[in-house]
């Protein structure tokens, strides 16, 4: 059953390639099929029976890759995060190592707006995906927060750092998660993101009439797998229905997100 998926998958892999190739050649562009690169993205046990599994497209037969960056983020076979968060990391201890040797020469407002710029713009480009990643890697990321929360106080290694992201009106990392998923999901039952994600969600029906149904409340789908746990279909409901009715009633974005902040706030402690 998992083989004959396999293949229907890569069968339609491959009339969707030939159709973007048709479109660029119609177009007067070039598909490089020698940096075309596939990702099989399957659990540890489907993994271990898919032995032989392989692309063609046209002269050339590709193997899948154990995995890809697509628009700066990197995507595994399990869809772990590992990699993307190691990478994450990378970039923001550079630059947290070098606004640190420039710190003495630089005001808080300044080295704020550099820590925005450079630190959690890192943290947040893409950050729903991390929806669902290890206790392990939301850690990681954690401590990158807190690093640079002190540099911008100077304040010790050690230093308590729940005082200064309140001062400063951060959300944690993993609130900053929910935060962006629950705002993705608020713009696609209000027709301000693309059709596409707004047909991975369902209302859920009732068959009472109640005023609290008056809030939307969402279909979480659910799964057997852990990689189908972190799709926006699943984890956009959860991220809704766990959040207050007098959230989901927003009558506008800016109120929603607003409103959201102040419920995410209280778990920082």
């Amino acid at each position: 059953m998992v083989l004959y998926s396999i293949q229907g998958a890569l069968s339609k892999l491959i009339h969707v390639v030939r159709d973007i190739q048709t479109w660029m050649t119609v177009n007067k562009l070039k598909l490089n099929q020698d940096k075309t690169k596939f990702l099989v993205v399957a659990s540890h046990t489907h993994h271990r029976k898919l032995t032989d599994v392989k692309l063609t497209l046209g002269d050339v037969v590709l193997e899948p890759s154990q995995s890809l960056r697509i628009l700066g983020v990197i995507f595994d076979v399990r869809l772990l995060h590992d990699a993307q968060v190691a990478n994450i990391s990378r970039t923001v201890k550079f630059h947290l190592r070098n606004l640190t040797l420039i710190r003495k020469y630089l005001d808080a407002s300044c080295t704020h707006a550099a820590i925005r710029a450079l630190v959690l713009s890192r943290l947040d480009y893409c950050n729903s995906l991390l929806y669902g990643t290890s206790t392990k890697n939301l850690h990681s990321l954690q401590l990158l927060q807190n690093q640079a929360a002190r540099l911008i106080y100077k304040k010790p290694k050690y230093t308590h750092t729940s005082p200064l992201i309140q001062t400063l009106h951060w959300l944690p990392v993993l609130q900053r998660t929910e935060y962006k998923n629950a705002v993705l999901t608020y713009k696609s039952l209000s027709n301000q993101a693309p059709t596409y994600l707004g047909n991975l969600l369902h209302t859920r029906q009732s068959l009472y009439n109640l005023r609290s149904t008056s809030a939307v409340v969402l279909n979480a789908p659910r799964s057997r797998t852990n990689v189908g746990s972190k799709a926006f279909a699943a984890t956009g409901p959860k991220c809704w229905n766990r959040l207050p009715q007098s959230v989901r009633l927003a009558n506008s974005l800016s109120s929603f997100k607003s409103q959201i902040k102040t419920h995410l706030y209280p778990k920082l402690l």
